[in-house]
């Protein structure tokens, strides 16, 4: 999408997290999963039983289940966790989602083709944008087959990480932009963009935004 100046849409970069950026992607044997339904592991289990010598590691939040649940040499179960998800997409060879915009993001970045299966209707706005930039497919259920076969062919967008990676950059110029807004225009910009980046690089951004707005 490109910017819209006269409707004064700017776009700008997915904000990641820091530890995102800092990790180190490697290409392994397994598919790596996230479902935030966890009746989707029903399905999960079915593909298993007939391709059981693809190696699945599945992030689920099943309430009742531990927190790891190894069903056999080739599938486990996890419940959510940060660091444990990343760095399992980070070294997997595909990855397969309900959509969500911040963990296809964090695929993209990673450069890992993604399988998406959404569940409402922002995840379906979420899987038509990543299928149109080549990031992924979209499918009506958990048939990872679909995946193995789009992560064959797939190549990444290393654009993508050097656009995500000026991000800081980008919104600085935005506020600067803002700068020129009215003054309600400009204090809605301020507290959204204090609340975004405060949330995922930890700092405040306070001073570059009353400094771009003096």
């Amino acid at each position: 999408m490109e910017n819209d100046e006269k409707a004064r849409i700017h776009v700008v970069p997915p904000l990641l997290r820091s530890e995102v950026r800092e990790l180190k992607p490697s290409t392994g044997n397994y598919l790596h999963g996230y479902m935030v339904n966890a009746g989707y592991g029903k399905s999960i289990m079915q593909w298993h039983q007939l391709h059981p010598e693809t190696p699945l590691n599945i992030f689920w939040d099943k309430k009742d289940a531990a927190e790891t649940t190894h069903v056999d040499d080739t599938l486990t179960f996890h419940q959510l966790s940060d660091s444990a998800f990343l760095q399992s997409l980070a070294g997997s060879k595909g990855y397969a989602t309900t959509a969500g915009f911040e963990s296809v993001c964090e695929a993209m970045y990673l450069g890992k083709p993604v399988m998406m299966v959404p569940a409402h209707i922002e995840q379906d706005c979420n899987a038509y944008d990543a299928s149109l930039s080549g990031a992924g497919v979209i499918a009506k259920d958990f048939d990872l087959s679909l995946l193995n076969e789009f992560t064959a062919s797939f190549q990444p967008d290393k654009h993508f990480r050097d656009w995500a990676d000026r991000c800081p950059q980008m919104i600085v110029s935005r506020i600067e932009y803002a700068s020129k807004m009215s003054v309600n225009h400009r204090a809605l910009l301020s507290a959204l963009l204090a609340w975004g980046m405060g949330k995922y690089y930890n700092s405040s951004f306070s001073h570059i935004i009353n400094k771009a707005f003096r």
